[in-house]
């Protein structure tokens, strides 16, 4: 399993699976309160807690950087699962983003790339366009990032520095923001329900 977090409880795991802990304050009082509302009110109470999760997925999208098609992606995994049985919602990134969700998220350090199948590094002129990078210098002139013969490459070299990110937590954030509130808000939409909105 591959995804990013679940909702509400917390997990851990280790970047290479896709996983990793989400600090939440005040996760383990909602919890205690929710399980109380729950006991007068279950349907109600789960149907409150998954409006308030797609709210959340809403508003973690919004933390996304769509700024290439890759983190486009990202954005695109975002799910909602709510599993009644259970009483849980989990709330996620994942399928073939999932890798690539840990790294935006909690991001990484300073390190260097290396071809793996090929004598040098090269993106897409396009992408490098895209990014706001200088114009690459012309095929042939002997300097790095340089065009490709054909014009669709931009070579980068046999090696290049990354500076690492530190990661945008697009989805812990938004989730401390909602705690503030949570319980009454979903207490609110409880009562709506049981009263019909009167």
């Amino acid at each position: 399993h591959r995804d990013l977090h679940s909702f509400p409880t917390r997990r851990s795991s280790d970047h290479l699976m896709g996983k990793f802990e989400v600090r939440v304050e005040g996760m383990e009082e909602l919890q205690a309160q929710l399980k109380e509302l729950a006991k007068a009110y279950p349907r109600e109470t789960f149907s409150a807690l998954v409006e308030e999760a797609e709210l959340l997925m809403t508003d973690s999208k919004k933390e996304v950087n769509v700024g290439n098609t890759d983190v486009a992606a990202l954005k695109n995994s975002g799910y909602v699962k709510p599993d009644e049985a259970t009483a849980t919602v989990e709330v996620g990134y994942g399928g073939v983003a999932a890798p690539y969700a840990v790294l935006v998220h909690e991001g990484f350090a300073p390190h260097e790339i290396r071809p793996v199948a090929a004598q040098v590094l090269a993106v897409p002129e396009g992408r490098w366009r895209r990014g706001g990078r200088k114009t690459p210098n012309p095929y042939g002139s002997g300097q790095l990032p340089s065009l490709s013969k054909d014009g669709y490459y931009v070579i980068l070299g046999k090696k290049v520095s990354h500076p690492g990110y530190k990661g945008s937590k697009y989805l812990e954030r938004p989730m401390n923001a909602r705690m503030q509130g949570m319980a009454e808000r979903i207490a609110a939409r409880v009562d709506e329900k049981v009263t019909g909105g009167k």
